[in-house]
């Protein structure tokens, strides 16, 4: 592995190859395993935010997105954070998977 470059900059093709390869150190193959596995969650977190904008902006409300999800429409306003393919409304009152959500909001 060559020391110029940083794991971060590898493919996850080739950051796998790393993970598997047992003349390679283990504290690299753990930082392998773990860049690849904080890639996947950023990934999927992308994806799940964009739905569930998605799904809120196409029944009218406004959405903003920083740490939280604020949809505002002009009688309601729901507060809400994903969190592992769910999502938790602000007073944690409920929490709906990402795969219900869209029923859960036409109810």
């Amino acid at each position: 592995m060559s020391t110029n470059k940083q794991l971060e900059d590898y493919s996850n093709d080739e950051l796998k190859q790393i993970s598997q390869d047992e003349s390679v150190e283990p504290i690299w193959r753990r930082q392998a395993d773990k860049i690849i596995a904080m890639r996947e969650w950023e990934k999927r977190n992308i994806e799940e935010t964009d739905y569930v904008v998605g799904c809120l902006e196409r029944r009218g409300y406004k959405v903003t997105v920083t740490n939280k999800i604020v949809a505002e429409s002009e009688d309601e306003r729901r507060v809400m954070y994903l969190s592992d393919s769910s999502l938790v409304m602000d007073d944690n009152d409920e929490c709906i998977s990402i795969d219900d959500f869209a029923l859960w909001l036409d109810s």
